[in-house]
């Protein structure tokens, strides 16, 4: 990442640098943004009342690949499986740091792109906010009990066995939904938007960011907290968020010709990678798009 920051740093001081345009409903969007990651923590920290708790829990056990995965992948150790989540923890907040310090705010900023910076920052809000939200919810409305509720009888003292609240929150990953929600981010940054303005090291942070999130879904199966199926809809819902919430706010990147900014087409498409701008006034996109001039 420094090599390709570096890059950056040396590229916006050369004739030609890229900006990013504010289109007309930033400013709203980022107020929506700030709402609905509020009301995500909020729905996050959210504690159910004993009535809920009551009606938790009628969904026990793996489905499909659940049980043959768990028996092959959870650690024995009830120590290393607290290992396992403490270190799922610190993965999980690298790929938050990740998207919203580096790749939303300081790569911007050190390109002198500030309307790129608070514009990302409101899609990464969004995006997190939307994954809080919808996840908890379907925490409490699935009250699936995790992987480990088997062994509270046999040991009740065992970590997790005495928390009510989280031994029914299986189904899905959080954690999983979280970490791949900020490597879709990553990504749409960087292969749709090309943030560093460079294939390899776009390429390279997209893939460190989607490696970061897998290990954090993996960690979940090895502390025996999830099921590979909450892992896997946690990581497939997470991803589309994380990717299409920035497509939909930050608009691509114009060049500035010796200190005179262009009016750059503003794009979004369903298939971002194919498409391309044939003039400044002027867009063409292979897939279902909407596109115009702001």
């Amino acid at each position: 990442m420094g090599v390709a920051l570096s890059h950056r740093v040396a590229s916006a001081q050369s004739v030609d640098t890229r900006r990013t345009p504010v289109v007309p409903h930033s400013s709203s969007a980022l107020t929506g943004s700030l709402v609905t990651l509020g009301s995500g923590v909020r729905l996050f920290l959210f504690t159910p009342t004993i009535e809920q708790r009551m009606v938790a829990g009628s969904w026990r056990g793996g489905v499909l690949l659940d049980e043959p995965f768990r028996g092959a992948f959870r650690l024995s150790a009830v120590d290393a499986q607290e290992i396992a989540r403490v270190i799922s923890d610190v993965s999980l907040m690298a790929t938050v740091f990740q998207a919203a310090a580096i790749d939303a705010t300081l790569v911007p900023l050190v390109q002198g792109d500030p309307d790129l910076a608070w514009q990302a920052s409101a899609a990464y809000a969004l995006a997190l906010g939307l994954t809080l939200s919808v996840g908890q919810v379907i925490k409490l409305g699935a009250g699936r009990a995790r992987p480990y509720s088997r062994e509270c009888a046999d040991d009740p003292s065992r970590p997790g066995c005495t928390d009510g609240q989280d031994t029914y929150q299986s189904f899905y990953s959080l954690h999983t939904g979280v970490a791949f929600t900020s490597a879709g981010f990553s990504c749409a940054m960087h292969a749709s938007r090309g943030l560093y303005d460079d294939d390899v090291a776009d390429g390279a942070s997209c893939a460190v960011s989607v490696a970061m999130a897998t290990t954090t879904g993996m960690l979940r199966v090895l502390s025996d907290r999830h099921y590979l199926s909450d892992v896997l809809v946690g990581a497939l819902t997470g991803f589309l968020v994380g990717y299409l919430v920035p497509l939909a706010l930050v608009p691509e990147r114009g060049e500035q010709h010796a200190g005179h900014r262009e009016a750059p087409d503003v794009t979004w498409a369903v298939a971002p990678l194919l498409s391309t701008s044939t003039s400044s006034t002027s867009g063409q996109t292979v897939g279902a798009s909407v596109f115009g001039t702001f």
